[in-house]
């Protein structure tokens, strides 16, 4: 359950970072919403894996370059399902662009993303037990 915690910890962080460059761009930049999300979703990423590595998971006993590798992975799909997500809700919907992102943010957080760190992304390798 601590860990689930920790997970929910980064991903607000994440989130946060994500919904700020996603809203700088838009708002102060006067960049398309489109391009805002996906910015935002690329930089809470960067900030998600090295959260998840480093302190959700524990996991810097293990390669980097392969975690990144599954970690990519799994954030690309992550991406186009947050993008289609945010599209379904802002363009053919009409939802204010912050609320479309942080709906589908939120529902794509819990029920892929964490489940896919921790199964996939930042897995233990279980060591054999020895049997006497």
């Amino acid at each position: 359950m601590y860990t689930f915690f920790k997970s929910n910890v980064a991903a607000i962080a994440a989130s946060m970072l994500d919904y700020l460059v996603t809203f700088l761009l838009v708002q102060i930049f006067h960049s398309a919403p489109l391009v805002g999300s996906v910015a935002g979703t690329a930089s809470g990423g960067v900030l998600n894996f090295a959260m998840g590595r480093n302190w959700v998971f524990s996991a810097t006993a293990q390669g980097v370059k392969g975690q990144a590798i599954k970690y990519l992975l799994v954030w690309v799909g992550s991406f186009v399902l947050n993008q289609a997500g945010f599209l379904l809700l802002y363009q053919f919907m009409g939802l204010h662009y912050m609320i479309a992102k942080v709906g589908v943010s939120v529902f794509i957080g819990i029920s892929y993303n964490y489940l896919l760190q921790k199964t996939f992304v930042f897995a233990h390798s279980r060591v054999p037990q020895q049997t006497l």
